[in-house]
């Protein structure tokens, strides 16, 4: 299970989670890492667009998009009961915030570790935004780097050339995406 921040206004028009370009860039991520996308189920920690909040609603974590994390606690919760994911991975701080019930989070921090919800296993990192627009090339790795464990946590075996290929792999789909970074 894959719980990205907030619907994009495409999710939104299209109700359905990652259903714009940057679903299309997570779904081939997943190819390249071996799993077939239809595997995973995407949703989102955030149920309605935060534009209806105002100008910089998304990143304001004091804002009614942080509180509306509270009001969505309740469905995302019902949801991952439902579907009854092996594992779980928490795209970005709001993902995160809102799936463990906690205030605060740093990504940069928090990204790589493993949390747990019900017993089950939660690996959290940057959102997809997060890496499409930053011009650092430790976030890009940093967040290859997070989708390989939470892969290899799914019992993907990957020896070490694959998992080396795949960070490559990885990476290069990101500079291409973006074209901020010089290799």
């Amino acid at each position: 299970m894959i719980i990205g921040e907030f619907p994009s206004p495409e999710d939104t028009r299209n109700q359905q989670p990652f259903s714009g370009w940057q679903g299309q860039i997570l779904r081939q991520l997943l190819r390249i890492g071996g799993m077939p996308p239809e595997l995973a189920y995407l949703t989102t920690a955030i149920k309605c667009n935060p534009s209806a909040f105002g100008k910089n609603s998304e990143t304001n974590h004091g804002s009614p998009v942080a509180k509306c994390g509270i009001n969505c606690c309740e469905f995302l919760h019902k949801q991952i009961k439902t579907i009854r994911p092996s594992v779980i991975l928490a795209l970005g701080p709001i993902a995160l915030e809102t799936l463990l019930g906690i205030k605060g989070v740093n990504i940069s921090k928090a990204r790589g570790q493993w949390y747990e919800w019900n017993g089950i296993p939660v690996m959290t990192t940057y959102s997809i935004n997060q890496v499409l627009n930053s011009t650092c090339e430790a976030t890009r790795k940093n967040f290859a780097d997070d989708l390989v464990k939470t892969l290899q946590k799914l019992g993907l075996t990957l020896v070490r050339c694959q998992r080396a290929m795949i960070k490559k792999q990885l990476i290069e789909l990101l500079y291409s995406t973006s074209g901020s970074l010089k290799k």
